[in-house]
């Protein structure tokens, strides 16, 4: 999501595959050092370049950086505080969580649930419709 003046003024929703694209595997880096993506600004569109090799089914992660997600008008509390930062001053873990079902991999187990409920309701005994409608 992207806040202006405290308004969500744009997001992806990533919830049905068939209404999303590919941002929907986009996530927030913990560090800079843990990204594989860069983000910048062209023509008043936000790219974003692979800078070093990914491996099939790995997450792709950005760091934005606190000044340019300022411009952007993200909130990096509100960023570290729910999604994307590994808790106080302990050591970040380069970890993976991967989904038995399909090739992706997570760097934190909250984000392989989601996606195992998004992706393989069965897994969860949840219908494919009742997962689609539920909010993540």
């Amino acid at each position: 999501m992207i806040y202006r003046s405290k308004r969500c003024v744009d997001y992806i929703d990533a919830r049905r595959e068939t209404h999303s694209n590919w941002m929907r595997y986009v996530n927030c880096a913990r560090n800079e050092e843990e990204q594989n993506l860069v983000a910048f600004q062209y023509r008043g569109s936000i790219l974003y370049r692979c800078f070093k090799p990914i491996l099939p089914g790995r997450e792709l992660l950005v760091w934005y950086g606190e000044e340019y997600a300022k411009d952007l008008g993200i909130t990096f509390d509100y960023l570290w505080s729910n999604k994307c930062s590994a808790k106080g001053g302990e050591r970040v873990s380069s970890e993976f969580f991967s989904c038995t079902q399909c090739p992706l991999s997570y760097t934190a187990e909250v984000y392989l649930h989601k996606h195992i409920k998004r992706s393989h309701p069965d897994e969860y005994g949840i219908g494919e419709d009742e997962a689609a409608c539920e909010c993540w």
